[in-house]
């Protein structure tokens, strides 16, 4: 799982460099071209964790939850569990982009943070209950 506001920069400017596959949101997004502002309220991405991805789900019913932010010592953890070698910092779909600049500007934004966060309020609570019970 991803913090929210980190997860939908990610989506937003992988999103720019990938070319249109037929998928209709993303097509919507190529010709458009919103300000991650207005992406961040697109359906089903304003509220991708808490709907999308694990609507009407109970995270405590999971034997494991891993967190992307600490991803070498959860994969470490699930290693243990599993008898099987992980290796935690092995990254391989990193998307590497002419906007990291643009992409690091928004993060360092306090505001723009802000505004993200109350775009996604929903995600974010259910991150931080979520990383709160697997903790």
């Amino acid at each position: 799982m991803r913090e929210p506001v980190d997860n939908l920069i990610s989506i937003y400017y992988f999103w720019l460099v990938f070319p249109s596959i037929g998928n209709a949101t993303h097509d919507r997004f190529l010709s458009e071209r919103p300000t991650i502002f207005d992406f961040a309220k697109y359906p089903r991405l304003s509220h991708l964790l808490s709907e999308t991805y694990f609507g009407n789900v109970d995270l405590r019913k999971f034997d494991f939850v891993g967190f992307y932010e600490r991803r070498a010592t959860d994969l470490s953890a699930l290693s243990s569990e599993l008898g099987i070698a992980f290796d935690g910092e092995l990254h391989v779909n990193r998307t590497a982009s002419e906007y990291d600049a643009e992409r690091r500007e928004i993060l360092d934004s306090k505001p723009a943070v802000q505004k993200l966060k109350s775009i996604l309020a929903d995600d974010v609570v259910f991150y931080q209950k979520a990383l709160e019970f697997w903790s």
